[in-house]
């Protein structure tokens, strides 16, 4: 079973979980579009299967996002972004609107942030990946159509959760 599935997904995990994650994507869509920020985490581990974006502001962001018409989309979250609270309920909207339009969308941070919690309040479904011996245990919380959480034990060895 995969972690990431069709429509729009919240991943908070470490690094290594959305490299994982980002890298199946980009060689299993037949159209990629990864949008960085002020800040770049992970992009530098991927090495190709994605057009690459930046955006500088949540207006630019904004932007892309209208314009994209790809298959995937994988956004990496940048705090710096956001002036105001009312531009993450902003990019919310916009994120959802963009999901209805491609396959999968996936939205990641590395940590927990009051914008993040606006932003997952309209996603089909939140990842949580944390570190717990002897790999990562994932609690998938699915919010559309129904709430329902499940939790996996994945291993240090398979970061790519398989049934």
């Amino acid at each position: 079973m995969e972690l990431i599935r069709e429509g729009f997904n919240v991943l908070i995990s470490p690094p290594a979980i959305a490299i994982d994650e980002a890298v199946r994507i980009g060689y299993t869509s037949l159209s990629s579009l990864f949008i960085a920020g002020n800040r770049i985490s992970i992009l530098t581990k991927i090495k190709h299967g994605y057009e690459v974006a930046r955006a500088f502001t949540s207006h630019q962001l904004l932007t892309l996002l209208e314009n994209a018409h790809h298959q995937s989309v994988f956004i990496e979250h940048d705090p710096s972004l956001f002036e105001s609270v009312r531009d993450a309920e902003i990019l919310a909207l916009a994120l959802r609107d963009t999901a209805n339009r491609c396959e999968t969308l996936v939205y990641y941070s590395a940590f927990h942030d009051e914008h993040l919690r606006i932003i997952s309040r309209l996603a089909d479904r939140i990842i949580a990946v944390t570190k717990h011996l002897p790999g990562y245990v994932a609690d998938v919380i699915e919010l559309n159509p129904r709430k329902e959480v499940r939790s996996f034990l994945l291993s240090d060895v398979q970061l790519t959760l398989e049934v």
